[in-house]
């Protein structure tokens, strides 16, 4: 008897509650909707730095700084950045 009054006050009470409805509103952000302008400028000022005649040559490197960099990636160096180049002290002559 207790059980019946306690299923059919359960299911009465669940008949009153009322979820409200929930929306999903997407939006882009204001970063993704100015990434995804339109630049005229800057994209006219890249095609213009883009347009070369000819093939480009490659950076001449001295020997000895090529051989010492490919020893620093031997050694277990991996410099990131181009190796620093120590001037070379000059002696004074009398």
């Amino acid at each position: 008897m207790k059980l019946i009054l306690c299923v059919s006050a359960l299911l009465s009470l669940s008949a009153c509650v009322n979820l409200p409805d929930v929306y999903l509103i997407d939006r882009h952000t204001v970063m993704e909707e100015e990434a995804s302008g339109e630049w005229p400028e800057l994209e006219s000022r890249f095609r213009q730095q883009a347009v070369k005649s000819g093939p480009t040559n490659l950076a001449k490197e001295p020997m000895e700084r090529r051989r010492e960099r490919a020893f620093r990636v031997l050694n277990g160096e991996f410099p990131v950045t181009k190796p620093v180049i120590k001037p070379v002290a000059k002696t004074e002559t009398p």
